[in-house]
């Protein structure tokens, strides 16, 4: 062989090793691919410096409801293009934990009660989002956002959004409860102010609850109605509403539908 050919062999050699990943090793890369075997989500695979692939097991994550259609697309939703670490534990094929990576890390990085720190968010639905630091998974609800109770933080919060949020709560073993609201502004002076018990005013169907409805008297200012009316209500409905009660310590509003409003047009 002659040297040209050498010298490419050996640089071959060289990146092989270079890339190679030893069990115990924590990585890196983007959720690329989500794998499923007869309706059952088998695992996740990411990409690594842009040409590499590893799986995570399902097995390997922090879920237990990963069978069906919903199921399977709640996982795209959650973890699709989404940068994930975890711990080797199979170098042929390569095999990745999660759950391995989030227990090395917070062995590193201690929270407590009280600490102030910069979190992003990875995932929502309307009551619970997810948030990481430094690859330590968090938990928010929905009414430790803000001040207001009834909130969709799907309206919110879009992933890679950083925010600012206050431990609450740690227990081994438990996501990391945390809170925004201690600095988000206070919306309740300007509130009282503005709206006044017994008086009507328009809102917007939101959702039907079992408890009532939800209205939206605002952008960011929901009340739940209850009982339901005497007359059917839809989503995006527009109604007429009376308020009941302000009670700006529990962060909400109570009240009533007391008649239509231009219901809009479908077509």
């Amino acid at each position: 062989m002659n040297k040209q050919g050498t010298k490419q062999n050996l640089f071959k050699e060289e990146i092989i090793i270079m890339n190679k990943m030893a069990v115990g090793e924590t990585v890196t890369g983007i959720v690329t691919e989500i794998r499923q075997e007869n309706g059952k989500a088998e695992s996740l695979v990411l990409t690594i410096n842009n040409h590499k692939k590893a799986i995570i097991p399902i097995s390997e994550l922090p879920e237990t409801n990963v069978s069906g259609v919903s199921a399977i697309r709640h996982l795209a939703r959650k973890y699709m293009n989404r940068d994930l670490a975890g711990v080797v534990i199979s170098e042929q094929p390569l095999a990745l934990s999660y759950l391995d990576a989030v227990k090395s890390q917070t062995e590193k990085v201690i929270l407590q009660v009280g600490d102030e720190i910069n979190a992003t968010v990875v995932w929502t639905s309307k009551n619970y989002a997810e948030l990481e630091y430094k690859n330590i998974p968090l938990g928010m609800f929905a009414e430790e956002y803000g001040w207001v109770k009834y909130i969709d933080l799907r309206t919110i919060l879009n992933r890679g959004d950083n925010i600012r949020v206050e431990v609450l709560e740690t227990k081994e073993g438990e996501t990391i409860k945390v809170s925004h609201k201690k600095y988000a502004p206070n919306p309740w002076p300007n509130i009282v102010e503005k709206y006044h018990p017994k008086n009507q005013y328009l809102a917007r169907v939101k959702s039907l609850l079992k408890p009532g409805v939800v209205v939206s008297l605002e952008p960011g200012l929901d009340m739940l109605c209850s009982p339901y009316p005497f007359f059917e209500v839809k989503v995006n409905d527009e109604v007429a509403v009376e308020i009941v009660d302000i009670n700006p310590d529990a962060g909400k509003m109570k009240g009533y539908i007391t008649a239509q409003a231009n219901r809009k047009k479908r077509g």
